[in-house]
């Protein structure tokens, strides 16, 4: 069969229309549904043993960090915490005495610059500098005992990376993160605290919601490191790195779906870990993993309601036994999921969603169309003639 400068034509269009469906975005259903699937890469005997593996992993994993809570409320109760006074100072490792002064000064700096605080719930935090690094990644990053799991002091368990009597005001507030939020506006109501426990607590990560709000960075190829990381990881890299950071699903929520706003306010893959939430303990421990084992949403999110709507609306918020939509409805007149999408729409104000090619490319990819039909139509012209 000849091909004739129509069908030269038609070959050139399916190519093209074939690229600009390749450059479609999943939908965010088929997204969330194979996020943490991973690869199944064992049959028969081998997947059963791998199950147990998993299983066993989880237990030890649970020891750990209920030994860990123990240790650390021994140490804080010897402190005394009382509420509504500055969070009390513990130090695990070797501090100098400068460096203790310094922190606690640091600490109690931050804490009075929140202003007027509940007579609820006392809060301490304790510094360590030589984390075992025989436990991984748990033995990395923040941890939150929160008062379920302590009887009733909130206690931030800060591992720094780098120097800690170096960070300014606002970083000390950052990290006392969802303990900040009990000591200054006490116990949450019920339906509040179950819906924050339930995502893992990441809208709260952050508590500094008197500093500007910092520009949010957009993560790159060379922010990860991807080689010999499991088909998990890979996924929640793509998802970092997609749409300017949001991923998928909060992209979605970005150009309008309120339904994925609402999955994505009420899921607990968007932030923090609630570590045991798989095992058999139900403590309220929350670690605050890095950026980049989320879907890429700041850790600002009860940060920017309290900077955008004020103290006392938030208070009333927080304190609220409604349940978190009615609530949201009631002090701020709408709905949670319009005001997530807002948000998001704000920390993207240039976020593009669809297939996105550059000006160049399609030129050139019109130039090489143009110039491939051309020889082609030359091709097939001089072959009829012959």
């Amino acid at each position: 069969m000849a091909l004739t400068a129509r069908r030269w034509i038609g070959i050139a269009l399916l190519g093209a229309a074939a690229i600009a469906v390749a450059f479609l975005p999943p939908s965010p259903t088929w997204w969330e549904g194979i996020r943490g699937r991973g690869a199944i890469f064992y049959q028969g005997s081998d997947a059963q043993v791998q199950v147990v593996n998993r299983a066993l992993s989880r237990a030890k994993d649970a020891l750990w960090v209920l030994s860990r809570r123990d240790t650390l409320v021994r140490l804080v109760n010897a402190l005394h915490p009382r509420a509504g006074v500055a969070p009390v100072v513990g130090f695990e490792g070797a501090w100098t005495e400068p460096q203790r002064a310094r922190l606690r000064q640091m600490v109690a700096d931050a804490w009075r610059s929140l202003g007027p605080t509940s007579p609820e719930v006392p809060v301490a935090i304790v510094f360590r500098n030589n984390p075992n690094r025989q436990a991984g990644f748990l033995a990395s990053g923040n941890w939150y005992l929160l008062p379920g799991a302590t009887g009733g002091t909130c206690i931030v368990a800060a591992t720094p990376n780098g120097t800690a009597t170096s960070w300014p005001v606002g970083g000390v507030r950052s990290v006392l993160g969802p303990c900040a939020f009990y000591g200054v506006f006490g116990r949450p109501g019920a339906p509040i605290e179950q819906w924050l426990l339930h995502s893992a607590f990441w809208q709260g990560a952050d508590a500094d919601w008197l500093s500007p709000r910092p520009p949010t960075p957009v993560l790159g190829d060379d922010d990860l490191s991807i080689s010999d990381m499991s088909t998990d990881y890979l996924l929640e890299a793509v998802a970092a790195l997609s749409y300017e950071g949001l991923g998928i699903s909060g992209a979605a929520c970005a150009t309008g779906d309120l339904t994925v706003c609402r999955r994505i306010v009420q899921s607990n893959n968007a932030g923090g870990a609630l570590f045991l939430r798989e095992t058999a303990v139900t403590a309220p421990i929350v670690r605050m993993p890095n950026a980049y084992y989320t879907q890429s949403f700041d850790r600002q999110y009860l940060d920017d309601l309290v900077r955008a709507q004020g103290r006392d609306k938030f208070g009333r918020f927080w304190s609220t036994d409604l349940s978190p939509d009615s609530a949201f409805t009631a002090v701020y007149r709408t709905s949670i999921e319009e005001w997530t999408r807002s948000w998001i729409r704000e920390r993207r104000p240039g976020l593009h969603v669809g297939p996105k090619i550059r000006m160049a490319s399609v030129l050139w990819g019109f130039l090489s169309i143009i110039a491939f039909v051309g020889v082609g139509a030359a091709f097939a012209q001089r072959r009829r003639i012959v």
